[in-house]
């Protein structure tokens, strides 16, 4: 059976979103990514430091890590 499915959507609402954008514009210093190194002990912490395929990270990638994080928490 082939699984098909929304699994690399990103489902926050306006307010989270917002909230969100915030943090992520704090840790980049209000450019468009974050350095890595910023985020590097935290994403190792959560086990995510593979999902980086670059030194920097994006708003939608930034949303995606905290998606993943979630998930894996939660199992």
């Amino acid at each position: 059976m082939l699984k098909r499915g929304k699994e690399d959507m990103v489902y926050y609402n306006q307010q989270q979103t917002s909230t969100l954008y915030k943090w992520f514009e704090e840790l980049s210093n209000g450019q468009e990514f974050i350095a890595f190194e910023t985020m590097n002990e935290v994403l190792i912490s959560l086990g995510l430091e593979h999902q980086i395929n670059s030194n920097k990270v994006s708003f939608q990638q930034f949303l995606h890590l905290l998606k993943e994080g979630s998930v894996r928490n939660s199992r």
